[in-house]
């Protein structure tokens, strides 16, 4: 129909406007749905770098991008742990990143990611960070558990390393050779992190279509939430 390219444009105009208005105070990057505050242009370049890679390594796996993400670069997180690099606030479209030269400072020597090189490391960060607001932006049917959530992040970020670089992080520890879905819940990702990262790895590269699970979880058709016994 004829007013149907107008309307298409004006959508696409509107879209582009919002993402301007978010943005306003940061630096743009390639992608204007992307911008990055960040002290210094060197910082800005790299961490739109890794943003835009990080955002066409999301879309293979059927996460995309509705709103504008803004990443700021802060000296600290005040967020759920002490040794926090990253953080991302629902509802927010915000995403806070310490910069990549505080990685091997603020990095726990136990971490299952503390095997990895720290540049291969942050540009993994921002993929699971990335993955977070993208996933904030998808329609759901219903609320995600914090399990949820992290299953698609650390799917997410193991999926975008490099071969070599995933080779060195599941050489941690033994790996299940079969994961039941029942393991991956909110007190297993509470208590241990890291075994939760890895085990979430596991459970999607042994599945048929590891995308398809991550895209039930997306959409709120499937979850990781245990039952609740309670009456």
């Amino acid at each position: 129909m004829p007013a149907r390219p107008t309307a298409l444009a004006s959508v696409a105009a509107l879209a582009i406007s919002a993402a301007v208005g978010a943005l306003a105070d940061a630096t743009a990057c390639g992608d204007p749905m992307l911008a990055v505050d960040a002290p210094d242009a060197a910082i800005v370049e790299r961490v739109c770098t890794a943003a835009m890679t990080a955002k066409a390594q999301l879309a293979t796996c059927g996460l995309t991008q509705s709103r504008a993400v803004r990443i700021e670069i802060v000296p600290g997180i005040d967020g759920p742990s002490d040794t926090c690099v990253g953080f991302y606030q629902c509802g927010t479209d915000t995403i806070a990143l310490v910069p990549p030269s505080a990685v091997p400072e603020v990095m726990p020597g136990d971490s299952v990611f503390a095997t990895l090189d720290p540049q291969v490391y942050y540009d993994s960060l921002v993929v699971h960070e990335l993955a977070h607001a993208l996933m904030d932006q998808a329609e759901c049917a219903h609320p995600r558990c914090d399990s949820d959530k992290e299953y698609v992040a650390y799917a997410m970020q193991f999926l975008s390393l490099p071969e070599s670089a995933r080779d060195t992080l599941l050489s941690w520890r033994e790996r299940p050779q079969e994961v039941p879905q029942e393991r991956l819940n909110d007190i297993l990702l509470w208590m241990k992190p890291d075994i939760f990262a890895f085990t979430a790895w596991a459970h999607f590269d042994g599945l048929d279509d590891g995308c398809a699970f991550v895209q039930g979880i997306v959409r709120g058709e499937t979850t990781l939430q245990l039952p609740d016994f309670l009456p």
